[in-house]
């Protein structure tokens, strides 16, 4: 089961300046002062103007070390999967985005129905024993999230965006790190995997995979006076990962030297605390890309691919 529901989502500027005073409040995330915007559709749209020209005036050529690639012409579908993915045709927020985000146990018990009934189905529904079983599961599916709708979204008698703030921050954090080269597209993932969650969803060439569990801190910046020592240093101590991990991925890019195409980068953060590094490309044996445990181990192993 899947709805659309229209509304209009908050300007960025008021979320941005709660993000930076996480930011300025924390040395370790300094640096991100230096790509702070104003607003992300508009760095978005010219990001991919930039690139568009820049890709067609460039032929492909051995990445060099010492120097970030040039933009290539597949980085410029990143916008537009990113509206088509996080939104549907119309603009309006796609409901599963926000149920995963808000939600991730509960998301995660939906589609363990969801699925079970596509297999029943599947198989075949030729008996009475199978109609029902299959009956069950997808009404087990339709009631998790139904329940979860009108309770987090109809709760006061009309549409209200339970992770509005997390889907501004999210927004605000890709403007910040994306550069006039290459964008950064985040995703979150939760206790439930599928296609949503992939790192490499947005087909960016850096990506930033964050647990929803972590992602959903973000929703302490609207409030931080009257959050705890304990969570504001949660929220500190993320931004910081963050902003170190994004730093040694985008020097892992700089030093690479080679012929791999459509070659993306990406960093995971663990609720455990763990970082770890991975990259894509053309021809990569694991579909889901390789992995390391810092930047210099991840630069290594794309060496010897060649």
């Amino acid at each position: 089961m899947s709805m659309d529901i229209k509304v209009k989502m908050n300007e960025l500027r008021s979320t941005e300046r709660l993000v930076k005073s996480v930011i300025k409040s924390q040395p370790k995330v300094s640096e991100i002062e230096k790509e702070k915007v104003d607003n992300s559709e508009s760095v978005i749209f010219d990001l991919s103007e930039e690139g568009r020209l820049m890709s067609e005036n460039s032929m492909r050529q051995k990445k060099e070390a010492g120097k970030t690639s040039v933009r290539e012409e597949w980085e410029n579908n990143t916008a537009e999967i990113k509206r088509l993915v996080r939104t549907n045709s119309t603009g309006n927020i796609n409901i599963m985005e926000t149920f995963r985000l808000d939600e991730p146990e509960t998301y995660a018990k939906h589609m363990e129905w969801y699925i079970k009934a596509l297999e029943l189905r599947d198989a075949g529904l030729d008996s009475e024993e199978k109609k029902r079983a299959y009956f069950e599961a997808s009404m087990k599916e339709s009631k998790i999230m139904d329940d979860w709708y009108y309770r987090r979204c109809l709760s006061t008698g009309r549409f209200k965006n339970p992770v509005n703030v997390q889907f501004t921050a999210l927004n605000t954090l890709e403007a910040m790190y994306s550069d006039s080269n290459h964008e950064i597209s985040f995703n979150y993932y939760g206790k439930f995997s599928d296609s949503r969650s992939s790192m490499w969803k947005f087909g960016s060439k850096f990506n930033v995979l964050l647990s929803a569990d972590m992602f959903n801190n973000v929703k302490l910046i609207d409030n931080l006076d009257a959050a705890s020592e304990k969570d504001k240093k949660k929220l500190y101590d993320m931004m910081g990962t963050i902003d170190r991990s994004v730093r040694e991925m985008k020097q892992a890019e700089k030093e690479y030297e080679g012929n791999l195409e459509f070659l993306c980068f990406g960093v995971k953060l663990w609720d455990d605390g763990k970082v770890t590094y991975h990259a894509n490309y053309k021809g990569c044996k694991n579909d889901d890309g390789i992995m390391a445990d810092s930047a210099g181990e991840l630069l290594e192993k794309l060496m010897s691919e060649q």
